[in-house]
């Protein structure tokens, strides 16, 4: 009980001095060259680092808007073909050699494009009756009944018509026959077209609309001429071959992975690779500075197991006499996708004010600092101690202070009377 009652009883007092007393500011001036050097230094690493780092390196006064972007691609190229008969099936004709019309599927994407880089070809298929593929699961049987009729199989060609195929053991189905039946392991023998060096003009264009409207820039630079473009090649080397934006197809995947058979092994089975093109301008600085990086990384994941890379089916429709024809494609390649990024910077005087009213802000942290190393870990910080903080108790009567005043007020006159007597009478002086 009464340990409650003490702490009832400082509890009280710690508010009655929270609400009924004050502190105020009192300046003591420290004559300390250690005390003055400390709060100097103090000072100038908060101006170097709001004005050197906040102001200037991070571009403290200047405003930002993120990059408003465009990409259009355009992509040239050819290549021979061996062997078609090994991949593509049921075709007339043996696929001596393809060029970008025929590989760019389809022929414009935004901001992205893919490239066919092994395939399998099923030729001449026409709606009609024959076997499912065996590897579809359910698919086998050995009489009818084992075929339910009028069902789509899971992964299956077509739609089932209730009899069995005796002569493949797989259910009958009409579709598009015959089915595609790919051998996997002449797909994984590698890319059946060689597209390393085929080139890709990648045409960007960039504005900050807000910051101004008229500021328009191109990563094909200003002043650069049509026979420009017919001789070039991206090069990061030299200044000529870093304004190109024209690359070959084996120096986007190179800056992913510069090893030599890289580009083989993810053109068998396709993949997703991005290609970046950061931007950072300053708008108040002339627009032939303002310059793209580029850069690559792979969208996919490279070590999936389970169906990796890219890969899409496609037909391509004829007609022979008065029935209808396809020839389907299933297509791996790479599809590359073009990503930009960036941010574009203006002088803002508004930004500039709260900079530099921030730092004025900041420049208190000196006082605390300087005021806690002189307090507390210098020899005479007991001395400072008692020279700043000073207590005033509100005990006396106003008419004793103003009894006070002018007893001091009174023994100032004396002073100031005795003071020449002092001068002209040195004897006095003595016995004081």
């Amino acid at each position: 009980m009464p340990s409650f009652r003490k702490g009832c009883s400082w509890l009280g007092n710690t508010l009655v001095v929270a609400l009924f007393e004050y502190d105020t500011p009192k300046f003591v001036h420290i004559k300390s060259k250690k005390v003055g050097v400390l709060n100097r230094l103090v000072q100038l690493a908060i101006l170097g680092y709001v004005i050197g780092y906040g102001i200037v390196w991070q571009n403290g006064a200047q405003v930002t808007e993120n990059v408003q972007s465009v990409v259009t691609t355009k992509l040239k190229g050819a290549a021979l073909v061996e062997n078609s008969s090994d991949f593509a099936i049921n075709c007339p004709s043996n696929l001596t050699m393809l060029d970008h019309t025929d590989l760019l599927v389809p022929p414009h994407e935004p901001n992205s494009f893919f490239v066919t880089t092994n395939m399998w070809i099923t030729c001449k298929q026409s709606i009609s009756t024959c076997g499912e593929d065996i590897t579809v699961p359910n698919a086998n049987c050995s009489t009818d009944s084992d075929c339910e009729p009028n069902i789509t199989l899971r992964s299956g060609n077509g739609i089932t018509t209730g009899d069995c195929n005796r002569t493949t053991n797989s259910c009958v189905i009409r579709a598009w026959c015959p089915v595609e039946k790919e051998m996997d392991s002449i797909t994984a023998l590698g890319p059946k077209i060689d597209t390393k060096n085929f080139t890709v003009l990648v045409k960007n264009s960039i504005s900050f609309p807000r910051l101004d409207s008229s500021y328009h820039v191109r990563n094909i630079q200003r002043g650069v001429d049509h026979d420009f473009l017919k001789d070039c090649t991206f090069d990061p080397h030299t200044s000529k071959g870093l304004l190109c934006p024209i690359f070959t197809l084996k120096q986007i995947v190179d800056m992913v992975d510069d090893r030599e058979d890289y580009y083989d092994d993810i053109a068998t089975h396709g993949a997703v690779i991005g290609l970046s093109i950061q931007w950072s301008c300053n708008l108040d600085l002339s627009a032939s500075r303002c310059k793209p990086q580029y850069s690559a990384r792979r969208l996919d994941n490279p070590t999936s197991k389970l169906s990796p890379g890219f890969n899409f089916r496609y037909p391509k429709y004829y007609y022979d006499g008065e029935t209808q024809y396809r020839d389907l494609w299933k297509a791996y390649g790479i599809w590359f996708v073009v990503e930009v990024s960036g941010q574009g910077r203006k002088f803002d005087f508004t930004r500039l004010i709260l900079a530099l009213g921030s730092t004025i802000a900041l420049l208190a942290v000196a006082t605390v600092v300087t005021d806690t190393v002189s307090l507390y870990l210098l020899k005479k910080g007991p001395f400072y101690r008692k020279k700043k903080y000073q207590q005033v108790e509100d005990t006396t009567k106003p008419s004793d202070i103003q009894d006070k005043n002018l007893d001091d007020d009174n023994e100032s006159e004396t002073d100031s009377v005795q003071q020449p007597l002092l001068k002209e009478n040195p004897t006095y002086g003595k016995y004081l």
